[in-house]
């Protein structure tokens, strides 16, 4: 079996939480675009609107401010870079800690 690296598992974690995040956020933004004269949201909307939400924290706070659109999609891949730092910690301690 190939050893997979700390590098390895960031970039990887990394982008499917980029893809989760962006994905999440489009499609609750999609869905209440068509829905904006018509009233309160649907199922579908919130659900993507609340794990949008918690896929970007802690840099939601950051986005919240108003800045131009480079700089807020920098915040979200740094966002997603941490996310994937961190994950690939928590998979390479589990590791350590079956293999002793």
């Amino acid at each position: 079996m190939r050893r997979w690296g700390f590098l390895k598992i960031a970039v990887i974690l990394s982008v499917l939480h980029l893809v989760a995040a962006a994905g999440s956020f489009v499609l609750a933004f999609s869905i209440g675009i068509k829905r904006w004269d018509s009233g309160s949201p649907r199922i579908l909307e919130s659900t993507a609107n609340a794990i949008a939400e918690v896929l970007l924290q802690p840099g939601i706070r950051l986005l919240s401010v108003g800045m131009p659109g480079e700089l807020e999609w920098a915040i979200i891949v740094g966002n997603s870079i941490l996310w994937g730092i961190s994950g690939a910690v928590f998979v390479l301690a589990i590791r350590k800690a079956r293999h002793g």
